[in-house]
């Protein structure tokens, strides 16, 4: 509550640091949400809205192609599978199934039978939310032409919006939203890495942070590629072929992210009696874990991944199986 009520400053730098503040609470806490005030109009997404959720009623939902909020009518529920279907105001015809908890009310409530049966998901959509305004926030104090100093906060931001895209992508079950969930976050990184190369002292703290990003992301969207039937056909051989191409590149560019990764932190020097590891902003708020652990843990589920897509010893994997042995060592 503090959070939000900070967002209401006239500082853009304030209410970009308040939502972000507000999104990484929803991510890491578990608590219930509290119910709106019937004598107050509140707009806060971390109200619960009084009025149930029912078919025809006016919502705000995320249209998969950009992730933005637009208006819209429920059509049909599924609380078993987590889903809802809509009509948008604008008679849009695409993307009419959304998570249902992704769905809130006009005023930004989330409604009382989605938030009972997927109170993790609400969080995450929630935090979700808060993310993209610390962004629309940031990007005001920008165009204000006070912000050529804050490019690390750029960088945190950045990296807090794709890892809550993703974990919004995780708990999604429609592939479309998948695919276009992951690429939004992979463009969150883009400028994340843009900011931290472009200040005047590049920090190898955010360098070696945006690398496993990245590096977990690639993983993640080369997970994603359910492997095919085996071939029928020529096309369907080339096909195949190409995919595992590209499958292998990616794989290979993920572990060179993580090579990078540990470039960074060296130079950093982050060690148990560096003073960096008092700092809350980089350090986990639940143990002690060095970044050059985490590091290798990531490592070693991009490898774990590469062992489980193709099955050894054939002469056509060698190449992959090179590439395990590179890894491992």
């Amino acid at each position: 509550l503090e959070y939000h009520s900070a967002q209401s400053a006239r500082s853009p730098a304030l209410r970009a640091l308040a939502s972000n503040a507000e999104g990484v609470l929803f991510l890491r806490g578990s608590f219930a949400l509290p119910q709106r005030d019937p004598d107050g109009e509140s707009f806060s997404n971390i109200f619960v809205e009084r009025h149930p959720l029912r078919v025809g009623t006016p919502v705000m939902a995320p249209w998969a192609q950009d992730g933005m909020d637009y208006l819209a009518k429920v059509h049909a529920i599924d609380l078993e599978l987590g889903q809802c279907t809509l009509i948008w105001d604008d008679g849009g015809t695409t993307y009419r199934v959304v998570p249902l908890a992704a769905v809130t009310a006009v005023n930004g409530c989330v409604f009382p039978c989605v938030a009972q049966a997927l109170p993790q998901a609400v969080r995450i959509w929630s935090a979700r939310r808060a993310m993209l305004r610390s962004l629309w926030d940031y990007q005001l104090q920008a165009e204000s032409g006070c912000a050529h100093d804050a490019f690390v906060d750029l960088v945190g931001i950045c990296c807090d919006a794709a890892f809550a895209e993703v974990r919004a992508v995780l708990m999604s079950r429609s592939k479309s939203w998948s695919s276009l969930g992951l690429e939004r976050a992979r463009i969150q990184l883009q400028r994340s890495r843009w900011a931290a190369e472009r200040a005047y002292r590049p920090d190898a703290r955010a360098l070696a942070a945006i690398c496993l990003h990245r590096g977990e992301l690639m993983r993640l969207a080369s997970a994603a590629v359910v492997p095919s039937a085996p071939p029928s056909s020529l096309a369907a051989r080339s096909h195949r072929r190409q995919r595992d191409q590209d499958l292998r590149a990616s794989f290979q560019e993920t572990l060179q992210l993580y090579d990078r990764a540990a470039e960074h932190l060296k130079s950093a020097e982050w060690k148990q009696s560096h003073a960096s590891l008092n700092e809350a902003s980089w350090h986990p708020p639940r143990g002690h874990i060095r970044p050059e652990i985490v590091n290798d843990l990531l490592r070693a589920k991009a490898l774990a991944d590469i062992a489980s897509r193709w099955k050894p010893p054939s002469p056509r994997s060698r190449g992959v199986h090179r590439m395990l042995r590179a890894g491992s060592q």
